[in-house]
């Protein structure tokens, strides 16, 4: 078993060494490279293992800036830096459930984690009052605030019924996991008869929309 163990991970080692030789990461699937990092065992692969998570933070860094825009890049309390840096840990982490999530949907995760830091700013920066006291003058613990809330579904909820069907659909069918193109199953591209080209840019122009009126909620 050892020896099998061994012989995969050495297997495992030598391809994605090659692809890193070859300057070939940018033609990979993020979610393979996830994998990638996720499998390798660390004992002699620390060297490839950064390479490629800090292929993965870059390549993190412009998307979830194409989502929210470069206007906050300077900003002391930037959600997208706090997104990057998240996934990275996550990554690494080996038992954390998100690290897992990124190798079934890069960009969806890396959307929610991003609606996720947009909110819990938002409720920061509007709620700055001293914490609660109960009656023996003891703080009172504040509610989660991890996860999105009724507004913030309502926020999403207007955004997709303000798009055309199609390009509502594609979001929709992204959110569900459809990959954009697939030669193997379904994809969001094959089920609406669209370009992957087309189904991304949709996907991504409602991530945007989103985006901006989240971050304008009072």
């Amino acid at each position: 078993m050892n020896a099998s163990i061994g012989a995969s991970q050495e297997r495992l080692r030598e391809k994605w060494k090659a692809i890193v030789d070859e300057n070939g990461l940018s033609g990979q699937d993020p979610r393979q490279i996830v994998a990638a990092c996720r499998q390798l065992s660390p004992g002699g692969n620390a060297r490839l293992c950064g390479v490629l998570v800090q292929h993965l933070a870059a390549r993190a860094d412009r998307i979830v800036h194409a989502m929210y825009g470069y206007r906050q890049r300077n900003d002391s309390d930037d959600p997208v830096a706090e997104v990057v840096e998240d996934l990275i840990d996550d990554i690494l982490d080996l038992q954390s459930a998100d690290g897992a999530g990124f190798e079934k949907s890069f960009k969806g995760k890396l959307r929610h984690r991003l609606i996720d830091k947009i909110r819990r700013r938002n409720v920061r920066q509007n709620i700055e009052q001293p914490a609660p006291c109960d009656a023996s003058n003891q703080p009172i613990e504040p509610p989660d605030e991890s996860s999105l809330g009724p507004e913030d579904h309502a926020v999403i909820a207007t955004v997709l019924g303000q798009l055309p069907e199609k390009h509502r659909l594609a979001y929709q069918l992204h959110e569900a996991g459809f990959p954009y193109s697939s030669k193997t199953g379904a994809s969001i591209s094959s089920m609406l008869k669209i370009t992957p080209k087309t189904a991304e840019d949709w996907v991504d122009r409602a991530t945007q929309q989103i985006m901006q009126l989240l971050g304008q909620q009072p």
